[in-house]
């Protein structure tokens, strides 16, 4: 994949995010990249060149989960702590349930990947890429 294949994508995926700092940073990094070839001198940020493995990474980490599942799962939680699902209600969120733990933990699992390839810790990788800790969906 070049180079050029590779910043559209990085770009593409980073736009979905709705993280403008994060996006015109990268940018920067991307645009600089282009004007003056640099080695790779640190991994504590975010490189001027991504491999492939970092851009897979961030696809699955970026992976969230539909708003429409959520929605659904969120409206079935607070239906639940009211003991008044009835069983197709019940199958449809163990459904949601699983979808979205399964997503979360590859999410999870990208991220702890990807903060050993920047030899980062995981607070401050997930701090660089404006990612907070989700509330549970069924607090409010």
């Amino acid at each position: 994949m070049s180079n050029q294949t590779l910043k559209s994508e990085i770009i593409n995926i980073l736009e979905e995010t709705e993280n403008l700092d994060l996006l015109k940073e990268i940018k920067a990094i991307l645009n600089a990249s282009s004007e003056e070839a640099q080695p790779r001198e640190s991994r504590g940020s975010i490189d001027s060149v991504l491999s492939e493995d970092e851009t897979q990474l961030l696809k699955i980490i970026n992976n969230a989960v539909d708003t429409e599942s959520s929605r659904i799962y969120k409206e079935l939680t607070q239906k639940s702590l009211s003991l008044s699902l009835n069983p197709e209600e019940i199958e449809t969120l163990l459904e949601k349930t699983k979808e979205i733990e399964k997503a979360n933990n590859d999410r999870l699992k990208a991220l702890i990947e990807l903060s050993k390839l920047w030899d980062s810790d995981l607070p401050s990788l997930m701090t660089k890429l404006g990612i907070e800790p989700a509330a549970p969906l069924y607090a409010e």
